[in-house]
């Protein structure tokens, strides 16, 4: 299983490398570009700022979603 955080989509790709991407919020769409995912996150209700988790996240992701998001943040 991959580790699923009850964050932002933004924090969910900072956590990946945090002292740097959580003083430069903007490099973060270039992470997802780079991963793969930009679309799949610019896409979400709220965009970046959706807090994703079935627990108390606004919205969950499938499976396949999930994975994206966590090799994207490696």
């Amino acid at each position: 299983d991959s580790p699923r955080f009850e964050a932002s989509a933004r924090d969910n790709l900072a956590f990946g490398y945090w002292p740097e991407l959580d003083r430069a919020p903007e490099a973060v769409e270039g992470v997802a570009v780079e991963g793969g995912v930009h679309a799949l996150l610019s896409g979400l209700p709220r965009g970046y700022e959706t807090t994703l988790g079935h627990l108390f996240g606004e919205y969950d992701l499938s499976s396949g979603q999930w994975q994206q998001v966590v090799l994207a943040r490696a």
